[in-house]
């Protein structure tokens, strides 16, 4: 069972629980390790929380929002069935604010708490301050922008009037035919091949799954569905790929990706090394009377192209 929070992906288990963030980083918790876990409900206008506190009083918090409510209940069921040394207790939302008042603050993203004054956290080593570095980045795009369309306006202005007919008509044919051949080329059924200058995608099936693990199902009037691909680093550096890096659309509703503990499940994330390949399949649960299902994968961060695999 997979339940989706506010920052972090939740993958719950007998034994075991994991979280992957939505860099792809993941933190095992094994209830072993677990000495009591604490949590309170989501409303409508705040979200719910889960906390871990470790027997070394070490904490990982988990947040989600109103909609997942039912699902995290499922999961505190199952773990305290499952783990009776474990401690639970369910807290008021306004007993788990008190790490704003004291010296420690939550990471902006692995949530742990760490020293107040801390720039870089200890636990995940990313720095606290990049926002600025975000907005510095967005600057420099906007201004990159902003010289090129300068550029271009400034050679519009220099064609002679009596050549904008031909000129208007030519770009219209050619917008026409770039509309068409992308239209054609961006989305993919079982057989196809993409082909870049970084990696290529082979669509090699897709279609319906069944679990075996009778805690690994779908919730009621759903379905696990897979797309099966092999990836290929056409690069000449290392290529940092997997499983999140694809989205599941259903009747273009976004549907969550699942852990099903298959043998040939692609990885989560992976590093693939240039002419090497990745292959496995994606799980994902949809309703069952999806009409349109297609899985998106974006091709470029910088233009954010995107192909489409489909799926029905």
């Amino acid at each position: 069972m997979s339940i989706k929070g506010t920052t972090k992906e939740w993958y719950v288990g007998k034994n075991k629980s994991t979280l992957f963030s939505w860099s792809g980083k993941r933190l095992d918790l094994e209830y072993d390790d677990i000495n009591e876990i604490t949590y309170f409900f989501a409303n409508k206008t705040s979200v719910g929380n889960v906390t871990f506190i470790k027997k070394t009083d070490e904490k990982i918090l988990f947040d989600f929002r109103y909609k997942s409510n039912d699902a995290v209940l499922r999961a505190i069921n199952l773990i305290e069935e499952n783990n009776p040394n474990v401690l639970f207790q369910k807290v008021e939302s306004v007993k788990n604010t008190e790490h704003s008042q004291s010296n420690t603050k939550l990471c902006k993203f692995c949530k742990t708490e760490i020293p107040r004054k801390a720039t870089i956290c200890p636990n995940c080593k990313k720095s606290q301050n990049q926002g600025c570095i975000i907005v510095f980045l967005f600057i420099i795009l906007f201004l990159i922008f902003f010289a090129v369309f300068s550029t271009l306006f400034a050679k519009n202005k220099t064609i002679p009037k009596k050549n904008n007919e031909i000129i208007y008509q030519n770009t219209v044919n050619a917008s026409s035919e770039t509309t068409a051949y992308e239209e054609e080329t961006n989305t993919f059924n079982v057989g196809d091949l993409f082909e870049s200058e970084k990696l290529n995608i082979s669509y090699l099936d897709n279609g319906d799954y069944s679990s075996d693990n009778m805690f690994i199902e779908p919730a009621s009037g759903n379905k696990f569905i897979y797309i099966d691909l092999s990836i290929q680093n056409t690069g000449d550096t290392d290529l940092s790929i997997g499983s999140t890096s694809f989205t599941c659309y259903a009747d273009d509703t976004k549907c969550s990706q699942s852990v099903v503990t298959a043998d040939d499940q692609m990885d989560i994330i992976a590093t693939v090394s240039p002419k090497k390949y990745l292959k496995g399949k994606i799980y994902f649960e949809v309703p069952k009377d999806s009409q349109n299902i297609e899985v998106e994968f974006e091709t470029s961060f910088w233009t954010q192209e995107k192909i489409y695999f489909i799926v029905k």
